[in-house]
Protein backbone atom coordinates (compact mmCIF):
# COMPACT_ATOMS: atom_id res chain seq x y z
CA UNK A 1 0.00 0.00 0.00
CA UNK A 2 1.02 3.73 -0.82
CA UNK A 3 0.45 6.70 1.32
CA UNK A 4 -1.92 9.02 -1.35
CA UNK A 5 -0.44 12.30 -2.26
CA UNK A 6 -1.66 15.50 -3.68
CA UNK A 7 0.65 18.21 -5.55
CA UNK A 8 0.25 21.65 -6.50
CA UNK A 9 2.14 23.02 -9.41
CA UNK A 10 3.00 26.69 -10.52
CA UNK A 11 3.33 27.59 -13.99
CA UNK A 12 2.13 30.44 -16.14
CA UNK A 13 2.36 29.79 -19.97
CA UNK A 14 4.02 32.14 -21.74
CA UNK A 15 2.43 34.70 -23.85
CA UNK A 16 3.47 35.12 -27.66
CA UNK A 17 2.61 38.31 -29.21
CA UNK A 18 0.55 38.24 -32.28
CA UNK A 19 3.40 37.80 -34.53
CA UNK A 20 2.55 38.76 -38.56
CA UNK A 21 4.01 38.15 -41.97
CA UNK A 22 5.02 41.94 -41.51
CA UNK A 23 6.52 41.60 -38.72
CA UNK A 24 9.01 39.20 -40.28
CA UNK A 25 12.76 40.34 -40.49
CA UNK A 26 12.03 43.63 -38.82
CA UNK A 27 11.05 42.51 -35.42
CA UNK A 28 12.47 39.66 -33.43
CA UNK A 29 10.30 39.97 -29.95
CA UNK A 30 8.27 36.89 -29.86
CA UNK A 31 6.74 37.19 -26.11
CA UNK A 32 5.14 40.10 -24.47
CA UNK A 33 7.25 40.72 -21.18
CA UNK A 34 4.51 43.19 -19.97
CA UNK A 35 1.67 40.30 -20.32
CA UNK A 36 3.64 37.91 -18.76
CA UNK A 37 4.33 40.46 -15.68
CA UNK A 38 0.73 41.48 -15.72
CA UNK A 39 -0.28 37.49 -15.60
CA UNK A 40 2.14 36.29 -13.10
CA UNK A 41 1.01 39.12 -10.94
CA UNK A 42 -2.54 38.21 -10.90
CA UNK A 43 -1.76 34.14 -11.00
CA UNK A 44 0.50 35.19 -7.18
CA UNK A 45 -2.53 37.66 -6.40
CA UNK A 46 -6.09 35.36 -7.10
CA UNK A 47 -4.66 31.79 -6.75
CA UNK A 48 -0.70 31.23 -5.32
CA UNK A 49 -0.79 33.14 -2.07
CA UNK A 50 -4.36 32.52 -1.20
CA UNK A 51 -3.85 28.65 -1.74
CA UNK A 52 -0.33 28.67 0.52
CA UNK A 53 -2.26 30.46 3.33
CA UNK A 54 -5.62 28.34 3.30
CA UNK A 55 -2.59 25.33 3.02
CA UNK A 56 -0.49 26.14 6.22
CA UNK A 57 -3.91 27.20 8.21
CA UNK A 58 -5.11 24.00 7.54
CA UNK A 59 -1.74 22.45 8.72
CA UNK A 60 -1.64 24.32 11.75
CA UNK A 61 -5.01 23.93 12.69
CA UNK A 62 -5.22 20.42 11.83
CA UNK A 63 -2.51 18.56 11.66
CA UNK A 64 -3.55 15.06 12.72
CA UNK A 65 -6.23 15.24 9.71
CA UNK A 66 -4.40 14.93 6.96
CA UNK A 67 -2.50 11.94 5.98
CA UNK A 68 -1.74 12.24 2.74
CA UNK A 69 2.01 13.54 1.44
CA UNK A 70 1.76 17.26 -0.16
CA UNK A 71 3.98 18.68 -2.20
CA UNK A 72 4.38 21.44 -4.28
CA UNK A 73 6.40 22.81 -7.36
CA UNK A 74 7.02 26.27 -8.82
CA UNK A 75 8.68 26.45 -12.44
CA UNK A 76 11.66 29.12 -12.89
CA UNK A 77 9.58 31.73 -14.52
CA UNK A 78 7.64 31.95 -11.93
CA UNK A 79 9.77 31.40 -9.28
CA UNK A 80 11.71 34.52 -10.38
CA UNK A 81 9.07 37.19 -10.07
CA UNK A 82 8.17 35.81 -6.73
CA UNK A 83 11.75 36.91 -5.88
CA UNK A 84 11.89 40.03 -8.15
CA UNK A 85 8.32 40.93 -7.56
CA UNK A 86 5.74 39.07 -5.12
CA UNK A 87 7.46 39.03 -1.78
CA UNK A 88 4.42 38.23 0.00
CA UNK A 89 3.24 35.94 -1.78
CA UNK A 90 6.96 33.96 -1.73
CA UNK A 91 6.89 34.17 1.87
CA UNK A 92 3.37 32.37 1.81
CA UNK A 93 5.40 29.38 0.34
CA UNK A 94 8.17 29.68 2.75
CA UNK A 95 5.59 29.19 5.50
CA UNK A 96 4.10 26.26 4.09
CA UNK A 97 7.32 24.72 3.20
CA UNK A 98 8.70 25.50 6.83
CA UNK A 99 5.53 23.44 8.21
CA UNK A 100 7.70 20.05 7.35
CA UNK A 101 4.52 18.76 6.03
CA UNK A 102 4.85 20.08 2.32
CA UNK A 103 7.73 18.95 -0.17
CA UNK A 104 9.34 21.06 -2.56
CA UNK A 105 9.38 19.37 -5.88
CA UNK A 106 11.42 20.37 -9.25
CA UNK A 107 9.16 20.37 -12.15
CA UNK A 108 12.24 20.23 -15.23
CA UNK A 109 12.33 23.27 -17.48
CA UNK A 110 10.83 22.82 -21.10
CA UNK A 111 9.32 19.57 -20.59
CA UNK A 112 10.36 16.26 -22.15
CA UNK A 113 10.14 17.69 -25.44
CA UNK A 114 12.88 19.65 -25.38
CA UNK A 115 14.81 17.13 -23.48
CA UNK A 116 14.29 14.41 -26.37
CA UNK A 117 15.60 16.71 -29.00
CA UNK A 118 18.42 18.38 -27.21
CA UNK A 119 19.76 16.53 -23.83
CA UNK A 120 22.85 18.48 -23.09
CA UNK A 121 20.87 21.93 -23.15
CA UNK A 122 18.00 20.47 -21.47
CA UNK A 123 20.49 19.43 -18.43
CA UNK A 124 22.29 22.78 -18.07
CA UNK A 125 18.90 24.24 -17.73
CA UNK A 126 18.22 21.85 -15.27
CA UNK A 127 21.12 22.80 -12.54
CA UNK A 128 20.88 26.25 -13.07
CA UNK A 129 17.00 25.91 -12.21
CA UNK A 130 17.44 23.38 -9.45
CA UNK A 131 20.20 26.44 -8.06
CA UNK A 132 17.69 28.89 -8.44
CA UNK A 133 15.43 26.83 -5.88
CA UNK A 134 18.52 26.18 -3.42
CA UNK A 135 19.23 30.45 -3.83
CA UNK A 136 15.63 31.22 -3.23
CA UNK A 137 13.76 28.66 -0.95
CA UNK A 138 17.13 26.98 1.06
CA UNK A 139 16.15 23.28 -0.38
CA UNK A 140 17.27 20.93 -2.18
CA UNK A 141 14.40 18.98 -4.21
CA UNK A 142 14.61 15.54 -4.24
CA UNK A 143 11.24 15.50 -6.48
CA UNK A 144 10.89 15.86 -10.07
CA UNK A 145 7.15 16.67 -11.06
CA UNK A 146 6.26 16.02 -15.29
CA UNK A 147 3.48 17.65 -15.50
CA UNK A 148 2.55 17.96 -19.06
CA UNK A 149 3.64 15.65 -21.81
CA UNK A 150 5.04 12.44 -22.55
CA UNK A 151 7.44 10.91 -20.16
CA UNK A 152 10.38 8.21 -21.86
CA UNK A 153 12.14 6.40 -19.56
CA UNK A 154 14.99 8.01 -20.59
CA UNK A 155 14.33 11.05 -19.41
CA UNK A 156 13.14 9.28 -16.06
CA UNK A 157 16.39 8.32 -15.66
CA UNK A 158 18.16 11.56 -16.17
CA UNK A 159 16.35 12.84 -13.80
CA UNK A 160 17.26 10.10 -11.15
CA UNK A 161 20.93 10.26 -12.00
CA UNK A 162 20.97 14.39 -11.55
CA UNK A 163 19.47 14.03 -7.66
CA UNK A 164 15.58 13.69 -8.28
CA UNK A 165 14.87 9.92 -7.50
CA UNK A 166 11.63 9.84 -6.62
CA UNK A 167 9.14 10.80 -10.25
CA UNK A 168 5.82 12.36 -10.08
CA UNK A 169 3.96 11.82 -12.99
CA UNK A 170 0.50 11.68 -14.87
CA UNK A 171 -0.13 8.17 -15.81
CA UNK A 172 -2.71 5.17 -15.67
CA UNK A 173 -0.12 2.51 -14.76
CA UNK A 174 -0.24 3.50 -10.83
CA UNK A 175 2.48 3.77 -8.73
CA UNK A 176 5.71 1.53 -8.73
CA UNK A 177 9.40 1.43 -7.57
CA UNK A 178 12.30 0.97 -10.35
CA UNK A 179 16.12 0.15 -9.92
CA UNK A 180 16.58 4.31 -10.14
CA UNK A 181 14.26 5.83 -8.16
CA UNK A 182 10.38 5.55 -7.48
CA UNK A 183 7.95 6.73 -9.69
CA UNK A 184 4.44 8.14 -7.65
CA UNK A 185 1.58 7.81 -10.47
CA UNK A 186 -1.51 11.23 -10.05
CA UNK A 187 -4.68 9.67 -11.61
CA UNK A 188 -5.34 12.14 -14.72
CA UNK A 189 -9.10 11.04 -13.75
CA UNK A 190 -9.29 13.32 -10.97
CA UNK A 191 -7.68 15.99 -13.24
CA UNK A 192 -10.55 15.43 -15.96
CA UNK A 193 -13.14 14.94 -13.55
CA UNK A 194 -12.82 17.90 -11.40
CA UNK A 195 -12.69 20.11 -14.37
CA UNK A 196 -15.55 18.63 -16.06
CA UNK A 197 -17.84 18.73 -13.39
CA UNK A 198 -17.15 21.09 -10.55
CA UNK A 199 -19.17 24.73 -10.88
CA UNK A 200 -20.77 23.49 -13.45
CA UNK A 201 -24.64 23.44 -12.92
CA UNK A 202 -25.11 21.00 -16.12
CA UNK A 203 -23.56 18.39 -14.61
CA UNK A 204 -25.44 15.52 -13.00
CA UNK A 205 -22.80 15.98 -10.14
CA UNK A 206 -23.35 19.48 -9.16
CA UNK A 207 -22.24 20.42 -7.01
CA UNK A 208 -19.27 18.06 -6.89
CA UNK A 209 -17.84 17.29 -3.72
CA UNK A 210 -14.70 15.45 -2.85
CA UNK A 211 -16.72 12.41 -2.14
CA UNK A 212 -18.27 12.70 -5.55
CA UNK A 213 -15.19 13.23 -7.41
CA UNK A 214 -13.55 9.76 -5.50
CA UNK A 215 -16.49 7.78 -7.01
CA UNK A 216 -15.85 9.43 -10.43
CA UNK A 217 -12.39 8.92 -10.52
CA UNK A 218 -12.09 5.46 -8.69
CA UNK A 219 -10.17 4.39 -6.21
CA UNK A 220 -6.33 6.06 -7.02
CA UNK A 221 -6.39 9.21 -4.89
CA UNK A 222 -3.86 10.54 -6.07
CA UNK A 223 -3.83 14.17 -7.62
CA UNK A 224 -1.70 15.97 -9.58
CA UNK A 225 -3.56 19.70 -9.66
CA UNK A 226 -2.65 23.35 -10.38
CA UNK A 227 -2.59 26.20 -8.40
CA UNK A 228 -4.56 28.82 -10.86
CA UNK A 229 -7.81 26.18 -10.59
CA UNK A 230 -8.40 27.09 -7.09
CA UNK A 231 -8.75 30.82 -7.50
CA UNK A 232 -8.75 31.88 -11.39
CA UNK A 233 -9.64 28.70 -13.23
CA UNK A 234 -12.52 28.52 -10.86
CA UNK A 235 -12.90 31.95 -8.87
CA UNK A 236 -12.94 31.84 -4.68
CA UNK A 237 -16.69 32.90 -4.52
CA UNK A 238 -17.15 29.20 -6.14
CA UNK A 239 -16.53 27.84 -3.12
CA UNK A 240 -13.25 26.07 -4.82
CA UNK A 241 -11.10 26.45 -1.50
CA UNK A 242 -13.16 24.75 0.49
CA UNK A 243 -13.66 22.03 -1.51
CA UNK A 244 -9.59 21.49 -1.47
CA UNK A 245 -10.08 21.44 2.14
CA UNK A 246 -12.67 18.99 2.07
CA UNK A 247 -10.52 16.50 -0.30
CA UNK A 248 -7.48 16.40 1.78
CA UNK A 249 -9.06 16.08 5.41
CA UNK A 250 -10.70 13.22 3.45
CA UNK A 251 -7.72 11.73 2.22
CA UNK A 252 -7.48 8.00 3.02
CA UNK A 253 -4.43 7.01 4.95
CA UNK A 254 -3.67 4.10 2.64
CA UNK A 255 -3.68 4.28 -1.33
CA UNK A 256 -3.59 0.70 -3.68
CA UNK A 257 -0.31 0.07 -4.67
CA UNK A 258 0.01 -1.53 -8.64
CA UNK A 259 -0.30 -4.94 -8.77
CA UNK A 260 1.97 -5.25 -11.70
CA UNK A 261 5.80 -6.21 -11.67
CA UNK A 262 7.81 -2.96 -12.50
CA UNK A 263 9.23 -4.57 -15.58
CA UNK A 264 5.76 -4.64 -16.93
CA UNK A 265 5.34 -1.13 -15.63
CA UNK A 266 7.97 0.21 -17.25
CA UNK A 267 6.93 -0.34 -20.72
CA UNK A 268 3.35 0.49 -19.67
CA UNK A 269 4.82 3.72 -18.89
CA UNK A 270 6.60 4.08 -22.14
CA UNK A 271 3.65 3.00 -24.06
CA UNK A 272 1.98 5.57 -22.23
CA UNK A 273 4.43 8.05 -22.86
CA UNK A 274 3.97 7.75 -26.64
CA UNK A 275 0.52 7.77 -26.55
CA UNK A 276 0.91 11.29 -24.35
CA UNK A 277 3.34 12.41 -27.47
CA UNK A 278 0.80 11.29 -29.97
CA UNK A 279 -1.49 13.31 -28.71
CA UNK A 280 1.09 16.67 -28.78
CA UNK A 281 1.63 15.55 -32.09
CA UNK A 282 -2.42 14.49 -33.17
CA UNK A 283 -2.94 16.99 -36.24
CA UNK A 284 -1.28 18.34 -38.99
CA UNK A 285 -0.58 22.17 -37.29
CA UNK A 286 1.36 20.52 -34.57
CA UNK A 287 2.86 18.42 -36.72
CA UNK A 288 4.49 20.91 -39.25
CA UNK A 289 5.14 23.48 -36.24
CA UNK A 290 7.54 19.89 -34.68
CA UNK A 291 8.48 19.06 -37.88
CA UNK A 292 10.01 22.63 -38.98
CA UNK A 293 11.36 22.70 -34.87
CA UNK A 294 13.72 19.51 -36.04
CA UNK A 295 15.16 21.36 -38.95
CA UNK A 296 16.26 24.33 -37.18
CA UNK A 297 17.29 22.05 -34.18
CA UNK A 298 21.27 21.79 -34.94
CA UNK A 299 20.94 25.31 -36.12
CA UNK A 300 19.65 27.02 -32.91
CA UNK A 301 21.65 24.67 -30.83
CA UNK A 302 25.11 25.63 -32.58
CA UNK A 303 24.55 29.18 -32.80
CA UNK A 304 26.89 31.86 -31.22
CA UNK A 305 23.99 33.82 -29.98
CA UNK A 306 22.26 32.31 -27.16
CA UNK A 307 18.64 34.55 -27.59
CA UNK A 308 18.74 32.55 -30.61
CA UNK A 309 18.71 28.94 -29.04
CA UNK A 310 16.23 30.42 -26.18
CA UNK A 311 13.74 31.34 -28.55
CA UNK A 312 14.18 27.66 -30.57
CA UNK A 313 13.69 25.92 -26.84
CA UNK A 314 10.83 28.37 -26.09
CA UNK A 315 9.11 26.97 -29.00
CA UNK A 316 9.18 22.99 -27.73
CA UNK A 317 7.16 23.89 -24.62
CA UNK A 318 4.39 21.64 -24.05
CA UNK A 319 2.00 24.38 -23.19
CA UNK A 320 2.29 25.78 -27.23
CA UNK A 321 1.69 22.56 -28.99
CA UNK A 322 -1.75 21.43 -26.18
CA UNK A 323 -2.94 24.87 -27.40
CA UNK A 324 -2.98 23.54 -30.92
CA UNK A 325 -5.11 20.71 -30.20
CA UNK A 326 -8.54 20.04 -31.76
CA UNK A 327 -11.78 18.48 -30.43
CA UNK A 328 -14.38 19.49 -28.28
CA UNK A 329 -11.87 18.28 -25.12
CA UNK A 330 -9.36 20.86 -25.80
CA UNK A 331 -8.27 22.11 -23.02
CA UNK A 332 -8.74 26.02 -22.72
CA UNK A 333 -5.66 28.13 -23.71
CA UNK A 334 -4.47 31.60 -23.15
CA UNK A 335 -2.48 31.43 -26.43
CA UNK A 336 -5.86 31.39 -28.56
CA UNK A 337 -7.30 28.90 -31.19
CA UNK A 338 -5.49 26.79 -32.63
CA UNK A 339 -4.63 27.72 -36.09
CA UNK A 340 -4.14 31.31 -34.64
CA UNK A 341 -1.20 29.72 -32.57
CA UNK A 342 0.07 27.75 -35.75
CA UNK A 343 0.12 30.53 -37.73
CA UNK A 344 1.89 32.71 -34.86
CA UNK A 345 4.48 29.78 -34.65
CA UNK A 346 5.38 29.33 -38.30
CA UNK A 347 5.90 32.97 -38.78
CA UNK A 348 8.25 33.10 -35.82
CA UNK A 349 9.98 30.35 -37.37
CA UNK A 350 10.08 31.81 -40.36
CA UNK A 351 12.14 35.00 -38.80
CA UNK A 352 14.26 32.49 -36.38
CA UNK A 353 15.58 30.82 -39.81
CA UNK A 354 16.46 34.23 -41.50
CA UNK A 355 18.29 35.31 -37.87
CA UNK A 356 20.64 32.10 -37.88
CA UNK A 357 20.77 32.31 -41.47
CA UNK A 358 22.12 35.79 -40.64
CA UNK A 359 24.48 34.64 -37.86
CA UNK A 360 26.31 32.29 -40.27
CA UNK A 361 24.67 29.25 -38.57
CA UNK A 362 22.14 27.99 -41.24
CA UNK A 363 20.67 24.60 -41.31
CA UNK A 364 22.14 22.15 -43.37
CA UNK A 365 19.34 19.84 -43.44
CA UNK A 366 16.32 19.72 -45.75
CA UNK A 367 13.07 20.01 -45.14
CA UNK A 368 9.86 21.57 -45.52
CA UNK A 369 10.11 25.47 -46.42
CA UNK A 370 8.78 27.55 -43.73
CA UNK A 371 5.84 29.68 -45.26
CA UNK A 372 5.21 33.25 -43.73
CA UNK A 373 1.67 33.18 -43.40
CA UNK A 374 -0.77 36.41 -43.27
Amino acid sequence: MNTPFFHLRAAVPLPFKTYLFSNIGSQHEYIDPAAHHQALDAFCKAAFQPVNEALAALLREKPTKIRGNLSVSVTAPVLAHLHAHQPAALKTLRQLLATDRVQLAAEPPGGPLLYALAPQRWLAQWEAYVKQLQNVLGQTPRLAVVAEGPCPLEYAAALARHGCPQLLLETPTGSFTWPLGQVMAANPALRLAFLQHFDNPHSPHYPLTGAKLRQLAGPAPNWLAHYAWFGQHFEAPSGVLSFLEQWLLALPPTAPAAAEPPELLAQQTWAAAEAQLAQLLANQLQQEVHQNLQVLRAAALASPQPALADTWAHLLEVDLFAAMQMGADRPASPLGPPYDVYINCMNILTDLKQRLVAAKTAPTETGRPLPGLL
